[in-house]
């Protein structure tokens, strides 16, 4: 645990390196370039992470806007819905909402693309309480049990980690492409339209019902 000098100078560096990060991008930023940010010197920095991959890695593992995006769509009669009705409102809640972390989504859209040996680590390492703790996490934990959603032969966490990554990236591709190149009236209902077709692929057909 830190001291509480030690635990204000991190916080100095992370909230300083993020900022530098959404600026400049993260392969564009250097450790000096952090240090001026936060108004210290390099080696200071070096105090806390041994490289720009772990000051990096903390800034989008702290991202309280990437948690809060994360915990959208959650509904308060869990009980009375299937899980895929419960990932149908997560996902229009993600659609609706995506432009306000455009910053964080970027921003972890970049670390995921740079450091993919780290990424790749990360997701293998959830564990299964991740099921429960997110919206998302739980609707397609009960669409499975209750046979609403349809997954093959994968996983849970895999599943999980799927299907964030396919309405993450349509989300990424509608923020760098800044709308289609101006064709963007509505762009929040063309990531929802997007979302749709993920969502028919994990529908799961109807059960033949029996002969009289």
């Amino acid at each position: 645990m830190l001291s509480r000098t030690r635990q204000r100078q991190y916080n100095n560096i992370i909230k300083n390196a993020k900022a530098i990060f959404v600026a400049k991008g993260i392969n564009d930023t250097s450790m000096n370039d952090i240090a001026r940010q936060a108004g210290i010197e390099r080696k200071t920095i070096y105090n806390y992470f041994n490289t720009k991959v772990e000051l990096a890695t903390a800034v989008v593992m702290e991202m309280s806007e990437l948690d809060e995006f994360n915990h959208l769509g959650a509904i308060e009669n869990e009980a009375d819905k299937s899980g895929y009705e419960m990932l149908e409102h997560v996902v229009m809640a993600w659609a609706d909402a995506y432009p306000r972390y455009a910053d964080a989504l970027m921003l972890e859209y970049q670390y995921e693309t740079i450091y993919k040996d780290i990424v790749l680590f990360r997701k293998n390492k959830l564990d299964a309480d991740y099921l429960d703790r997110t919206p998302i996490g739980r609707s397609i934990k009960k669409g499975i049990a209750d046979k609403s959603i349809h997954y093959g032969d994968m996983d849970m966490l895999s599943l999980v980690v799927m299907v964030i990554k396919c309405l993450k990236t349509i989300i990424q591709k509608k923020l760098i492409n800044n709308g289609d190149n101006g064709n963007n009236s509505n762009p929040c209902m063309q990531v929802k339209e997007a979302f749709k077709i993920i969502l028919r692929g994990l529908k799961a057909s109807p059960m033949p019902q029996g002969k009289p």
